[in-house]
């Protein structure tokens, strides 16, 4: 879906970039880009990528992402803002947060509020509360139709009344039809484990909770 996206020549925020996959091929086409984490160790490995590598248009922050942070940032055309959302409101560990004194939902709508408000175009993914990973059981409850849970508690509370959703599961052919028995068997929570035959498993087919989240593209208008 990003093939609807048109990055030539845009400002691109990366919101949780990590180790910079998204931000270092953006940059062959965006005007800039700005790349934002909590790793610190991430960001200093990208930081000397691109000097190594002489990129000019890439700037990468060791910053914690909260509605604040994201208020003091310039204005971007688009923003990347994927797989962070959850570990921020559920406090995993992976990201560290200052704004627990809310709940995960309304963090999350301020924190998406403050980005609708800073760009013209977000592309976002959210962990969902049928995943089997421990932080799933802190999300707020998703009911049956996460897609449309996200869409409706999340996206447009938080200013995007325009909103595009994928659901990879839709999908055609065997892999889509693998995902689709994978993701809502009652095997779930055990093919997610730790177990010798699980890491197996899920080595040889790919399978990744992340394959049944829903993408969506969101715009103010």
């Amino acid at each position: 879906m990003m093939h609807h996206i048109n990055f030539e020549n845009k400002t691109v925020l990366d919101l949780g970039c990590n180790y910079g996959f998204f931000s270092f091929e953006l940059s062959r086409v965006a005007k800039c880009v700005v790349g934002v984490d909590s790793d610190s160790h991430a960001i200093q490995e990208n930081q000397q990528r691109c000097e190594s590598l002489k990129i000019s248009n890439i700037e990468f922050r060791n910053d914690l992402i909260s509605s604040n942070y994201i208020n003091s940032l310039p204005k971007s055309e688009i923003t990347i803002f994927l797989s962070v959302l959850h570990h921020i409101i559920t406090a995993s560990g992976v990201y560290d947060s200052n704004e627990s004194a809310n709940s995960g939902k309304e963090i999350a709508i301020e924190i998406l509020r403050s980005i609708s408000e800073r760009t013209d175009v977000l592309i976002f993914e959210i962990g969902q509360s049928n995943e089997s990973h421990h932080w799933a059981k802190l999300l707020p409850d998703m009911s049956k139709d996460q897609g449309k849970w996200i869409k409706e508690e999340l996206l447009y509370p938080a200013g995007f009344s325009n909103v595009e959703v994928y659901n990879p599961l839709e999908g055609t052919g065997v892999k889509s039809s693998l995902l689709r028995n994978l993701y809502f068997s009652s095997y779930n929570d055990f093919l997610s484990g730790s177990s010798l035959f699980s890491r197996i498993f899920r080595r040889l087919t790919n399978y990744d909770d992340r394959d049944g989240r829903f993408l969506f593209i969101a715009r103010k208008d």
